[in-house]
């Protein structure tokens, strides 16, 4: 029992100094913010693009932290380091934006597929492009 502790503890410690595990875990969670946010606006009957802008914002706002902290852990934490990495988060995650809305209208309103299913399938074609701008363009070592 010990060995099968010693085991999981080792796997964990492993996984969580992988930089791309750590995106996955902050990816998901990431995503799952902006699923929950996504489903309460709709609920509460907002349009989908006014919901989806909404949940696109808060998710930007916790990804932006968690990846400059967490996943790519930038060492440079002066003003205008952290400022030049924020502007460079919110454009590229602009353009992602884009995509994840001309995405979500193609999906919903002209192949008609439910609402949920468009925002998760968007959702994957967003992350593998924010994967690759946050590594090569954003969070690089400076």
């Amino acid at each position: 029992m010990i060995r099968l502790l010693t085991f999981i503890k080792r796997l964990f410690k492993s996984l969580i100094n992988n930089e791309l595990m750590r995106y996955g875990i902050i990816g998901f969670l990431t995503t799952l913010i902006n699923m929950v946010v996504y489903g309460l606006c709709t609920r509460l009957g907002l349009n989908y693009l006014i919901a989806n802008t909404i949940a696109f914002i808060i998710a930007v706002l916790f990804a932006f932290v968690a990846n400059d902290r967490i996943v790519f852990k930038v060492k440079r934490n002066d003003p205008a380091s952290v400022f030049s990495r924020l502007i460079k988060f919110f454009a590229m995650r602009a353009g992602s934006y884009l995509v994840d809305m001309l995405l979500m209208f193609f999906l919903i309103d002209i192949l008609k597929q439910n609402d949920i299913i468009g925002k998760a399938l968007t959702n994957i074609v967003v992350i593998i492009l924010n994967y690759i701008m946050s590594k090569y363009f954003i969070f690089r070592i400076e």
